[in-house]
Order: C-alpha cells, then sequence, then structure tokens
C-alpha cells in the first residue's frame, strides 16, 4: 500500500509541474506581443486600449488565469486581462509587489521568475501563482526592456483539482486520507483538508529522498514524492504527500476491489 501511495504522490505532484511547465512558456511568448510592447513604446488611448483588448481575448481562451497584467518599468499596471478588476487595477502600482521587482531584473527574454502560491488582495483573495517576465523593445529577446507582464494561475481552482479530482480515491479510502501538494518550503498549498492550507507540513525526510514513506506518530502512512521537473522547469522542489489512516489488509483489497 505504501507503494501505492508513493507513486500516487508522484503522480499527481508531476501532473501539476507538467501543467506549469506550460506556464513558463505562456509568459514568455505573450510578452512578445506587439500589442503589448506597441502600448508601452507609444503609450496612447489607442495603443493601450488595444492591448487590454489583447489580454483579455488571451484571458477567454486560456481560463486557468485569474488575470494577465502588463505594467510599465515603475510598476503602474498600463492594461490587465480580466474586466471585473480593470477598475481597481489599472493605474495602481505593483512597484512593491515581489513578482513585478523579480521580472524587472530578468536578463533577456528567455528569463522569466515564479512567484510563491499566496492570496492575491487585487482579485478578492484568491490564491495565485503569478509568472512574469519583462516586456523587450520590438519584441525582441535581447531589446531594451519597457515593461513587465505578469500572468496570474488561478491556484485555487487548479490546484485543488489536483489533489482531490486527479487523486480520485473511492470514498472508503477518501474518507481517511489527506492529499496534498507542498512548496520548496515544506508550504501545504493544495490540500484535501482545508483546516492544513498555507501550515507547515513537517515532512520527515532526514536524508532528503526523492520519494519514499514512513509511519507518522499517529500510525498513519506517509508517503512522498518530489517532484522530477518537466523539461527545463525544475518544479520548484514541490511534493506530492499522501497521508492515509492504517487498516488492515483486508480492507485495503476491499476498497481497491482486489483479490
Amino acid at each position: 500500500e505504501a507503494v501505492r501511495l508513493t507513486d500516487l504522490a508522484q503522480t499527481l505532484v508531476q501532473l501539476i509541474v507538467r501543467n506549469l511547465f506550460e506556464r513558463t512558456a505562456d509568459v514568455r511568448w505573450w510578452a512578445t506581443d506587439p500589442a503589448l510592447w506597441q502600448a508601452l513604446q507609444e503609450p496612447g488611448r489607442e495603443t493601450v486600449a488595444f492591448a487590454a483588448e489583447r489580454l483579455s481575448a488571451i484571458n477567454r481562451f486560456y481560463t486557468v488565469y485569474l488575470d494577465l497584467v502588463m505594467t510599465d518599468l515603475s510598476g503602474k499596471v498600463i492594461a490587465s486581462a480580466n474586466p471585473h478588476f480593470q477598475r481597481k487595477l489599472v493605474g495602481m502600482s505593483l512597484a512593491g509587489d515581489p513578482w513585478f521587482r523579480a521580472a524587472s531584473a530578468c536578463a533577456s527574454g528567455d528569463a522569466y521568475i515564479v512567484d510563491e502560491v499566496k492570496f492575491s488582495p487585487l482579485h478578492d483573495n484568491r490564491h495565485a501563482l503569478v509568472y512574469a517576465t519583462g516586456i523587450r523593445e520590438n519584441g525582441k529577446l535581447d531589446g531594451r526592456m519597457i515593461g513587465t507582464l505578469g500572468v496570474y494561475f488561478d491556484w485555487q481552482n487548479q490546484g485543488q483539482a489536483i489533489v482531490e479530482k486527479e487523486a480520485n480515491l473511492p470514498p472508503q479510502l477518501a474518507e481517511k486520507t489527506t492529499v496534498m501538494l507542498l512548496d520548496g518550503k515544506s508550504r501545504v498549498i493544495a490540500t484535501t483538508n482545508p483546516t492544513l492550507l498555507f501550515s507547515h507540513f513537517a515532512l520527515a525526510n532526514p536524508s532528503g529522498q526523492a520519494k519514499g514513506s514512513y509511519y507518522d506518530n499517529n500510525g498513519s502512512i506517509v508517503a512522498f514524492a518530489r517532484t522530477l521537473g518537466y523539461e527545463d522547469y525544475d518544479g520548484l522542489g514541490w511534493y506530492g504527500v499522501v497521508v492515509q489512516r492504517t487498516e488492515s489488509d483486508a480492507a485495503i483489497k476491499t476498497a481497491f476491489n482486489l483479490k
């Protein structure tokens, strides 16, 4: 059973990391869109309106994002995608936001940054994960930086879908199992037990194993697996963790319809 749960932990963390690899491509690609860099190079009512229109069009088709936000070099929001938040956002300064500061330091159009999963006060405190990069003159990878693009991944929906829907445990196992994703700081960033969200999970893994299992002080199996990364995305050291109250082998076989 420990092996099965460890495999589940590995599968779940790899699913989300593959998904997030796509986000690293999205933000770098969209930052080269002519509508964006033209609005920053030639700011005016028409160019800015077209940039906002373009961002909104992208967001309509890429529904995994809460919002796409473009700033100038000072951190002022020039245009954003989600009409529900535009009135509040446009003109606001994000100069103090960690993602903006990090994106402003990107050395080329190949570079990007990832913030940590957290509440977004700009988006009704929904949980978001921001990927960001610089917008460059004429959309060139080595062009002078003229602004930034931050894409707000809808972590609240997507992260929860991984631990609940993708885990897909039979009801009799789900009720005694907690499925979690941990970030590189061992924070619980998605879980089937809401009381644990954003708390620190003390994974007993002193030797730094990539995956394994053990019994905790309550006698539950704790199975874990660190992301393997995907392509050039290292996965940020995230873990999948499955904690299950133990029962007899007979009960487990019955739950899985095993002979």
